[in-house]
């Protein structure tokens, strides 16, 4: 297994709005992260792969720390509407 660093648009913002998202994976190769970001939640959903702006391969410890931060961030990780009020965007 191989861990990279994802960056892609972040959705769920409205038409024509997003936001930087860096997420992490663990995959076989790069194609296969590629393939796995495009299913990720808060991802916008554009049919050819655009919302994808790079993948990169890690090292094991920046993709640990990587997803300690992810776990940190409110947007990725709120379940209700109610935390949205709470949850603000990055540009």
């Amino acid at each position: 297994m191989a861990y990279f660093k994802v960056v892609l648009k972040g959705g769920h913002m409205g038409a024509g709005k997003s936001y930087d998202l860096v997420r992490y994976c663990c995959a076989q190769d790069m194609v296969s992260a590629f393939l796995n970001a495009l299913s990720l939640s808060r991802v916008k959903k554009n049919p050819n792969g655009t919302s994808i702006y790079s993948v990169e391969q890690i090292a094991l410890d920046e993709y640990h720390r990587g997803k300690k931060e992810e776990r940190r961030d409110p947007y990725l990780n709120y379940r209700h509407r109610q935390m949205r009020k709470v949850c603000t965007y990055r540009k």
